[in-house]
């Protein structure tokens, strides 16, 4: 069963299950509420507590620095990464694990778009994740790929995927992100870390509920067979 709840301002959306690994999801809001039926049928297909975060200030949160908006529209990133990461390391992951009576669990992290970004940033400054997974990354983000050729990575697996739709974007960052994703994928093989790579149909956002399968599968270490 589902539980939903707010700390720190934080939306959180709980199953559980009896098992001593916990993945942690990133979502933005409106993608939350689009689709949020998969989330117990996952659980019980994964054998994995899931936990999903949203809620927060997107664009401050999840961005490692400072750069300017996409589009004169948006306000610029204003890089408070490592203030939302401290947050999730101290009260929301110790409340969260109490309330599921989890001890020294394995933690797994998945994030989607500017969280993907966050999520691999995140394990250069942090070892307290198993694995990482990364669904349409924003790896164009301004000085990315060349700050994280100078980083070590602390996770022991590591997932990326990227729609195939996603370089053609007209926007000339956003565009990038193909060569972008290629460039982390190789300085995560550098790294000696296991990383799946994997290119989906589609544009940024869709098909998620497939897309998230794939980093579970990936995350929890479950080779060339299908979840049970």
């Amino acid at each position: 069963m589902k539980t939903s709840r707010i700390y720190h301002e934080l939306n959180l959306d709980i199953v559980t299950t009896e098992s001593g690994d916990v993945c942690y999801v990133l979502l933005p809001e409106k993608m939350k509420e689009a689709d949020m039926d998969w989330l117990e049928e996952l659980v019980q297909k994964y054998h994995v507590n899931i936990v999903v975060i949203s809620g927060m200030n997107w664009n401050d949160m999840m961005s490692p620095w400072k750069a300017p908006a996409l589009n004169p529209k948006e306000s610029d990133f204003r890089g408070k990464a490592k203030e939302f990461l401290a947050s999730l390391l101290g009260d929301v992951f110790v409340n969260t694990e109490q309330s599921l009576r989890l001890t020294h669990p394995k933690r797994h992290i998945i994030g989607v778009s500017l969280a993907g970004l966050f999520t691999v940033w995140a394990s250069t400054a942090t070892s307290k994740f198993t694995s990482v997974a990364s669904i349409s990354g924003s790896f164009w983000y301004d000085g990315f790929t060349e700050w994280l050729k100078e980083q070590n990575l602390h996770a022991e697996r590591y997932f990326l995927s990227l729609g195939d739709k996603e370089p053609k974007a007209k926007n000339e960052r956003l565009a990038t992100v193909g060569t972008c994703t290629e460039a982390v994928l190789q300085i995560i093989k550098d790294n000696d870390k296991e990383v799946t790579f994997v290119t989906d149909d589609g544009n940024h956002f869709e098909f998620f509920r497939e897309r998230l399968e794939k980093a579970l599968t990936a995350c929890l270490g479950i080779v060339n067979e299908e979840a049970e």
